[in-house]
C-alpha cells in the first residue's frame, strides 16, 4: 500500500470512528495521517484521487462532529433545565403559603 493509499484509508477510518461515536480514536487517526502527510512529499498525479478522497472524508467527519456538538449542546441544555426544575421543588415555600395552609 502506498503512503497516499494509507492517507485515504485513514480518512475513511476517521469517518467510521466519528459515525460510531468513537471520538477518542479520532485523535490517533488524525495524528497518524498528519505524520504520514509530512513524509509522502509532493502529490503525484495518480495519487490526486486518493488525496481528494481523504479531503472528502475530512469534510464528512467534520460535518458529523459538528452535528454531534449541536446534539450534545441540546442535551446539556435539557439537563440544565431539568436541574432548575428539580431545584424549584426543593426550594422553601414562600411564607405567605405557609400561613394559609
Amino acid at each position: 500500500m502506498s503512503g497516499w493509499e494509507r492517507v485515504a484509508e485513514l480518512g475513511a477510518a476517521q469517518v467510521a470512528a466519528v459515525t460510531a461515536g468513537r471520538f477518542d480514536e479520532l485523535v490517533a487517526l488524525q495524528r497518524e495521517q498528519r505524520a504520514l502527510l509530512a513524509t509522502v512529499g509532493r502529490v503525484p498525479v495518480d495519487a490526486e484521487p486518493l488525496l481528494a478522497a481523504a479531503l472528502a472524508c475530512a469534510d464528512e467527519a467534520e460535518r458529523i462532529l459538528r452535528g454531534a456538538i449541536v446534539e450534545r449542546k441540546g442535551l446539556l441544555e435539557r439537563i440544565r433545565l431539568g436541574r432548575r426544575t428539580l431545584g424549584a421543588y426543593g426550594a422553601p415555600r414562600p411564607a405567605s403559603l405557609e400561613r394559609h395552609a
